[in-house]
């Protein structure tokens, strides 16, 4: 529309050479603009949705996991306590029969001391599992300064990978203080239970199975998600377009203004800044007419009487005897001159 536009201050050149100037002048179209700009705003919100959807599903998951590592944990250090005593020769069974509950607990790990596996039990379903593995001389000092603490673990995943959790818990005893019923004093420092580090226990967990679940939910959900901003870029599209129809109106009656018609009619509009544009134009569609018809009157009449000068009389003369001559009649002519 703006090439029309362009072609009103161009109004006395041809229509192609008032376009070739539009388009000279680099302008764009305003309904492609604007249909572009919100198509890429829609797309830039289907992506964001989507990646947070899945990022925040992924955090969910993460935070999910880490509670049943952390309950299991907890269960694991209680069933596994008796391998660091004597005489407990169903705790194997137990801790089997435990492990196979849950076939998110690939492998749990006993450790001495000194690091080295006491055993090593994994879930029937894992396969061959390497009994040859032990901690490390820095996982066994930071594992060993959580003893007694609120946070008596350390886990170890990312939110790359949510799927995969290695755990290890300091596992320890502790004693009954002396209650000091005989030699009490009251002014002595009360410590607590004596507490004696045993070993560690180590869990690698696989939520493989549960995760492609939830994630396979995520993705359908990430589907429908797009499926529906495609079609509401489409509705939207479309209504866009419907809104933006009467700016398209108005070029063919621009361009019939431009071409000097200023009898040209423009189509109301609904939409009050396109109702301006219309009342716009046609008000200057209504004074160029009105300047036209001043300037017309002052070219044919005399300014003192009003009426049509010599040029204007020697036009009517010749069409008067043109006509004349075409249709073979006769004619008089009256002269009067008011000036005498």
């Amino acid at each position: 529309m703006m090439r029309w536009l362009w072609s009103l201050r161009y109004r006395n050149l041809p229509l192609d050479q008032t376009t070739t100037l539009a388009r000279a002048g680099g302008k764009r179209v305003l309904i492609n603009e604007i249909l572009s700009l919100q198509i890429l705003i829609t797309a830039v919100i289907g992506i964001m949705a989507i990646a947070g959807l899945y990022f925040g599903g992924q955090w969910v998951l993460q935070k999910n996991y880490s509670r049943w590592a952390l309950q299991w944990t907890e269960e694991l250090h209680e069933l596994g306590a008796p391998l660091y005593l004597p005489g407990d020769e169903a705790v194997s069974l137990r801790l089997e029969s435990y492990i196979d509950r849950y076939p998110e607990i690939e492998r749990v790990t006993y450790f001495r001391l000194d690091g080295t596996a006491i055993t090593s039990l994994a879930h029937k379903n894992t396969g061959q599992v390497d009994t040859d593995f032990s901690m490390s001389f820095e996982q066994l000092a930071r594992v060993s300064e959580l003893v007694g603490t609120e946070r008596p673990y350390l886990m170890q995943s990312t939110l790359i990978n949510v799927r995969s959790f290695e755990i290890f818990a300091p596992i320890w005893t502790e004693s009954i203080a002396n209650d000091g019923l005989f030699d009490f004093d009251p002014l002595a420092r009360q410590d607590g239970n004596p507490i004696e580090l045993v070993g560690f226990v180590g869990l690698q967990l696989d939520f493989t199975g549960f995760h492609d679940n939830l994630v396979g939910n995520i993705k359908l959900a990430s589907i429908a998600l797009l499926v529906l901003l495609v079609v509401s870029g489409f509705i939207g599209r479309l209504s866009l377009r419907r809104a933006l129809r009467a700016i398209s109106d108005l070029q063919d009656p621009i361009a019939e203004l431009a071409k000097g018609n200023l009898d040209v009619r423009f189509k109301p509009a609904a939409h009050r800044e396109i109702s301006d544009i219309v009342e716009a134009l046609e008000t200057t569609a209504k004074e160029l007419g009105e300047r036209d018809a001043r300037l017309l009157k002052l070219a044919n009449h005399d300014a003192l009487t009003g009426l049509i000068n010599r040029r204007r009389f020697v036009e009517e003369l010749e069409q008067t005897i043109s006509d004349a001559s075409r249709s073979r009649s006769k004619g008089a002519l009256l002269f009067i001159d008011l000036d005498q």
